[in-house]
């Protein structure tokens, strides 16, 4: 399935090498070395954001040609453990440490948070619109 609007191939397709891995083979090459160019409209604000709307659109897609989210266990540890702990962890880094930037990180968690909710919300809708 190739999911074009929110591009979540690359989880999607390690899913899918997961539940094949009987008689298959893995290969880790530690030395292996990867080009990939981040150009600069990467590193705004605006961009994050739109990204976390994407990747909460694409959850939901994902969801539904996955065995209705049973196959993004750490999906799911990733939004209950490792985002509060990072919220938690950047609040009171800002508040002992006087430093705003901690501050500003936990926002902007907080806000890609909010915003893949929106995409998943607005994928949800969509889906029920299509039915």
């Amino acid at each position: 399935m190739l999911f074009r609007s929110s591009r979540q191939e690359d989880t999607d397709l390690c899913i899918r090498m997961g539940k094949q891995r009987q008689g298959g083979n893995w290969i880790f090459v530690p030395d292996a070395i990867v080009d990939h160019h981040v150009g600069d409209e990467r590193s705004h604000f605006h961009f994050f954001l739109k990204r976390c709307y994407q990747e909460g659109r694409g959850k939901v897609e994902l969801a539904r040609y996955n065995d209705g989210g049973r196959d993004l266990p750490d999906e799911r540890v990733y939004l209950r453990k490792t985002i509060p702990h990072g919220v938690m962890r950047n609040l009171r880094g800002g508040l002992a440490l006087q430093n705003p930037d901690h501050l500003y990180t936990a926002g902007a968690i907080m806000s890609g948070i909010a915003a893949a909710g929106f995409g998943a919300l607005a994928a949800l809708v969509d889906k029920k619109r299509a039915q």
